[in-house]
């Protein structure tokens, strides 16, 4: 049967029994050759080559090719697939204002098609699942039943928020230009207690609801308190950005006695279902905090580096035990929605000139955060390959051209895997992708209305863009002084910025 928007109905691509065999298997932290059995969604066994042999099902060979648990994309919002190639110079407080003022022209059909789009990247590079911090959350069905079409597993934390940064950073910026241009609805309580009622009843086999606060700056005291409430009452984790950007860091400082991460552990919000997305300005303090009540941290390396928010120190989050996963977050700040560039940049982060190379992140790290503990963000542990286990796999050809002259072992897959070697991924015992085939979406009729859509996202904020452009020497005076105090990274002495005034004059840093 075929579904709206080009896809098969998730189901018609199962399979009661399934041997793959000859394959390279990620077990118990180390690759061996073995056969791997299939039945009814599940992992039935996993045994030596040719043991299972006998078995009357159908078989897929995995010759020269590594089996592991899919990759878990840990943070991204799938409405930005049609934002591609817009404004990502600025950093994160002024380029949120571009970015909302894009998301102002999105309609229910705009948004299925930027999550069908976004579904098949996914899938084309072995991610198995991901959590969806969705912001246009008025468009909620839209989007579940898109997630229910893509067979992937998904955490789906809409959006809700009700201070802006312009007011609660105290930016001088034109509240006529944002309010015309850049400012999305503000969270209604009393519609938000009924919207995650509908949402809590959306869970199941793949699904899985989460409470999305954009972040708890962003929140009013009345608003954390009525997130800690629904929590409880709905029995729902939780997804939310963390101390994304200085600024933010010294808000929260300001704000709360203990900062952000002890507001949140006051308000019970703190567990093994919470997932926190960039939180690079922490303490140590507050990195115990999160070790000690198991919630998952999310490194987004490529879009901390975008929009200039920081580093996260992330040998002090793994020496701190935090559970780490790996994020992708905006199509228009870190770019295509791939984990083995993600697990590079967590590779090479911190290896400063003179750093100590015992301390350098090692790829069996990486690739443990992208494949295995990321998945925690769910609730449902970390992923693993063993009898018992859901039928959740990703199949990495090494004959591909990158691949082809490695030995299979975490560092090929991190130093120099790309999309390219995915040659099948399997969600729930369904075949997502075989032989390199989507089988969930007409991929060509997808890319084709994602096109058109993103044609009139981009004409219709044209003229709001523009306007944007008139409050950019504001956020930059506003920026200087915010930044005044910040000790240089690289010298030690005091923060000094270069605006386009400065740079004209020929200032150098």
């Amino acid at each position: 049967m075929s579904l709206p928007g080009g896809s098969a109905e998730v189901g018609e691509t199962a399979v009661d029994g399934t041997l793959i065999t000859n394959a390279t298997v990620w077990t118990d932290g180390a690759f061996r050759r073995a056969d791997i059995l299939l039945a009814g969604g599940s992992i039935e066994a996993i045994v030596a080559p040719g043991e299972a042999s006998g078995r009357d099902v159908p078989t897929v060979g995995a010759t020269g090719c590594a089996v592991i648990p899919p990759f878990f994309n840990g943070h991204v919002h799938s409405s930005s697939t049609l934002f591609r190639g817009t404004e990502n110079s600025y950093p994160l407080e002024l380029w949120s204002l571009w970015a909302i003022c894009y998301g102002r022209g999105s309609t229910a059909a705009s948004i299925r098609a930027a999550l069908r789009l976004t579904a098949i990247e996914m899938i084309r590079a072995g991610i198995g699942g991901y959590i969806d911090h969705f912001p246009p959350a008025q468009f909620m069905d839209d989007a579940l039943h898109v997630h229910r079409q893509s067979g992937l597993r998904v955490g789906f934390a809409p959006f809700f928020a009700d201070l802006r940064d312009e007011d609660i950073l105290d930016m001088p910026l034109d509240r006529t230009t944002l309010e015309a241009q850049a400012q999305g609805p503000m969270s209604d309580h009393d519609a938000l207690r009924l919207r995650t009622e509908r949402l809590a009843w959306t869970r199941d086999a793949r699904i899985t609801p989460l409470l999305g606060p954009n972040a708890p700056q962003r929140c009013s005291q009345p608003l954390l308190e009525l997130w800690a409430e629904l929590a409880a009452r709905h029995d729902l984790g939780s997804h939310t950005h963390l101390l994304e950007t200085y600024p933010q860091h010294r808000l929260a400082q300001a704000r709360w006695p203990g900062g952000a991460v002890s507001e949140l552990e006051r308000l019970g919000l703190l567990d093994g279902r919470t997932s926190l997305a960039h939180a690079i300005w922490l303490d140590d303090t507050a990195r115990e905090t999160l070790a000690r009540h198991g919630a998952t941290a999310i490194h987004n390396p490529l879009s901390n580096q975008m929009l200039g928010s920081g580093a996260m120190p992330v040998r002090r989050m793994l020496d701190a035990n935090i559970r780490l996963g790996l994020g992708t977050d905006c199509s228009n700040t870190a770019g295509r929605h791939d984990m083995f560039e993600t697990m590079r940049q967590m590779l090479v982060s911190g290896r400063d000139p003179g750093s100590w190379h015992g301390g350098w992140i090692r790829a069996d790290e990486a690739l443990a955060a992208a494949s295995q503990d990321g998945w925690a963000a769910l609730g449902q542990g970390p992923a693993r390959l063993a009898a018992g286990a859901r039928a959740d796999l990703l199949v990495l050809d090494f004959r591909s051209v990158t691949l082809a002259a490695s030995a299979i072992s975490p560092a090929s897959i991190v130093s120099h895997g790309d999309p390219r070697a995915v040659r099948d991924l399997m969600v729930d015992g369904q075949w997502l992708l075989r032989d390199r085939q989507v089988t969930v979406f007409d991929e060509a009729a997808v890319i084709a209305d994602a096109e058109q859509h993103a044609i009139d996202l981009r004409a219709s904020s044209e003229e709001g863009r523009a306007a944007l452009k008139h409050i950019v020497g504001s956020y930059d005076d506003w920026s200087n002084k915010t930044f005044a105090g910040l000790a240089c990274p690289h010298c030690g002495g005091p923060h000094r910025r270069l605006n386009k005034a400065r740079l004209e004059g020929g200032d150098t840093p």
